[in-house]
């Protein structure tokens, strides 16, 4: 049975995902890792999301059509489920279309993650 990462090992996993974010766009990729760069965003947002619901249920999702079960029964979520969409949607885009984002798109992402992050602030503390 695989065991479940603690909440500090989480909010270091969103650490990591940002800086991944932040390598891969560096000027001399140019938009070449936008794919990388969404789906580090997505996992930040994930962890995000898990640590709320262990706070709030004391149990994790088992995949992602359970968290976002659990996020749309509970009222935690109601500030950031649209952003954690967005997220959710680009980051399956990256991940099984292949799809190519701009340096807007990607832009416009990191500040849903943002959201995300401030509107569950209270449980990542």
């Amino acid at each position: 049975m695989e065991s479940c990462p603690t909440k500090t090992e989480r909010l270091a996993q969103i650490e990591l995902n940002k800086q991944l974010y932040n390598d891969l766009f560096n000027e001399q990729y140019s938009g070449r890792y936008s794919g990388w760069q969404v789906v580090a965003l997505f996992y930040a947002a994930v962890h995000c999301v898990e640590i709320t619901i262990i706070k709030i249920t004391s149990s994790p999702s088992s995949d992602h059509k359970g968290r976002r079960a659990t996020m749309n029964s509970l009222s935690a979520f109601r500030s950031v489920r649209r952003q954690y969409e967005y997220l959710f949607q680009a980051g399956h885009k990256a991940r099984y279309e292949c799809a190519r984002f701009t340096p807007q798109d990607v832009s416009s992402l990191y500040n849903d993650l943002e959201a995300v992050e401030s509107g569950l602030s209270e449980h990542l503390r």
